[in-house]
């Protein structure tokens, strides 16, 4: 839900990757994570979305390799009924 009422700018996205099964050790790059060489990605809006606190915002986020390099992520974001972006991690 969201925090703090005002205009919504972008979307920023980490993860977690788990280095062997059930080993306990994860890399993170989430906020709250200590500092690596990986970081959070910011995923801009072409347009702010005005928000409320507590409102809660339907997001949809689907990643695929890229089919013409494969070292780059292709990223779709489905905001509600009606605003897709679409992003190349490179």
């Amino acid at each position: 839900a969201v925090a703090k009422a005002g205009p919504l700018t972008g979307i920023v996205i980490s993860f977690d990757c788990e280095m062997v099964r059930e080993s306990g050790i994860v890399l993170s790059t989430a906020v709250e994570s200590t500092q690596t060489h990986w970081v959070q990605t910011v995923l801009p809006l072409r347009e702010p979305l005005t928000v409320e606190a507590g409102e809660k915002i339907p997001l949809q986020l689907t990643y695929k390799r890229n089919a013409e390099n494969p070292r780059e992520i292709d990223i779709t974001l489905v905001i509600g009924l009606e605003t897709v972006l679409t992003y190349t991690l490179r």
